[in-house]
C-alpha cells in the first residue's frame, strides 16, 4: 500500500514541476515547486543518514542531491542551497535568475524545514524497545544539532563550511553555469560529489552542539563562501565574458546585416516598380500618339 501511495504521489509531483508536458505553461510557481521539492528531498536525507548512524552517509546525501539535479535541473536549475542561489546570482551568469532569487530561496527555506520535520516525526514517534517496554525515541532526534564537532571551535567550523560551500558553488557556476566549461551529461555527478568530498572532509569539524549563534554564524560562514566562489569564477572564467562580448557584437552584426539586406530589397522592389510604372507609361504614351497621329503620318508609318 506504501509503494501505491509513493507511485501517485511521484505521479503527482511530476505534473506539477512538469505542466508543459500536459498542456500547460512552466511559471514561477513550478519553479519555485522544484526548488521546494528538491531542497526538501536533501534535507530529509541528510536527517535520516544522521540519526540512523549511516556509515556511508556523504554518499547517499550526495546521490540524492545528484538524482534531484538531473530529475529537476531543466525546471528550475536545480539550486536546492540558498548559497548556490547566491553564488549564481553574484556571478552574473543568469540574469534571469536575479528576479527570482528570493522567491528560490523562500522555496529552499520552506522545502528543508519540511524535511526536518518529516525527519522529526519519522524518529520522534518511532518506537524503541526497552526493559519493561517501548518508548519514542524522542533523545535520538534531540541529538541532531547545528554547532562545531567535540575539540573544535566555531571559527574553524566556520572556516571549513565557508571554504566548503565555496567548493561547491565554484563546481556549480563552472559545470552547469558557464557556457566554455559546462558539462550536460555529468554536471549531476560533479555537484553531488562535492557533497561526498565535504561530507567525508568535515563532517567531524562542523557538526555538534546548536545555539542560535551558532546558526548565524554558520548562515554567514556559507554566504562568504558562496561569494568567493563567485569572485573565483570571475576570475578563472573570465573567457565566459569576453565570449559574452563576442556574442553580442555577433548579434549586432548579424542585426546591421538584416537591416542592410532590407534596405536593399526595399531598394529593389522600387527600382523594380519604378521600371513597370516607367515601361507602362511609354507604352501608353505611345498608343496615345499613335492615335493623335493625321491619317497621312499613318501612311507614313506604314
Amino acid at each position: 500500500m506504501a509503494e501505491f501511495l509513493g507511485a501517485v504521489l511521484a505521479a503527482v509531483l511530476f505534473k506539477v514541476c512538469r505542466p508543459e508536458d500536459f498542456g500547460g505553461d512552466k511559471s514561477v510557481a513550478t519553479e519555485m515547486a522544484s526548488e521546494f521539492l528538491g531542497t526538501f528531498i536533501l534535507v530529509l536525507t541528510v536527517g535520516l543518514n544522521v540519526l540512523g548512524k549511516s556509515a556511508a552517509g556523504a554518499f547517499s546525501i550526495a546521490a540524492s542531491l545528484m538524482c534531484m539535479i538531473f530529475a529537476l535541473g531543466n525546471v528550475s536549475g536545480a539550486h536546492f542551497n540558498p548559497a548556490v542561489t547566491i553564488a549564481i546570482v553574484a556571478s552574473g551568469r543568469c540574469p534571469d535568475v536575479l528576479g527570482k532569487a528570493a522567491l528560490y530561496i523562500l522555496s529552499q527555506t520552506l522545502g528543508g524545514s519540511a524535511g526536518a520535520l518529516a525527519y522529526h516525526a519519522i524518529y520522534s514517534y518511532s518506537l524503541e524497545r526497552k526493559a519493561g517496554g517501548y518508548y519514542a525515541n524522542r533523545a535520538l532526534v534531540s541529538s541532531l544539532s547545528l554547532g562545531p564537532g567535540k575539540g573544535y571551535t566555531l571559527a574553524q567550523a566556520m572556516d571549513v563550511e565557508c571554504f566548503f560551500t565555496m567548493i561547491l558553488c565554484y563546481v556549480v557556476l563552472t559545470v552547469a553555469v558557464a557556457k566554455v566549461t559546462n558539462n550536460p551529461s555529468m554536471f549531476g555527478l560533479a555537484i553531488g560529489s562535492c557533497v561526498t568530498v565535504g561530507g567525508n572532509a568535515i563532517g567531524a569539524v562542523s557538526g555538534g552542539n546548536s545555539t542560535v549563534s551558532n546558526v548565524a554564524a554558520y548562515i554567514a560562514a556559507e554566504v562568504a563562501g558562496a561569494a568567493i566562489a563567485a569572485a573565483l569564477f570571475k576570475v578563472t572564467h573570465a573567457v565566459e565574458f569576453s565570449v559574452d562580448d563576442k556574442d553580442e557584437e555577433k548579434e549586432a552584426l548579424m542585426e546591421d546585416n538584416d537591416e542592410e539586406k532590407a534596405r536593399k530589397a526595399d531598394y529593389s522592389s522600387t527600382s523594380e516598380r519604378g521600371g513597370s510604372f516607367a515601361e507602362r507609361r511609354g507604352s501608353r504614351g505611345a498608343a496615345e500618339s499613335s492615335l493623335m497621329d493625321s491619317p497621312e503620318d499613318k501612311d507614313k508609318k506604314k
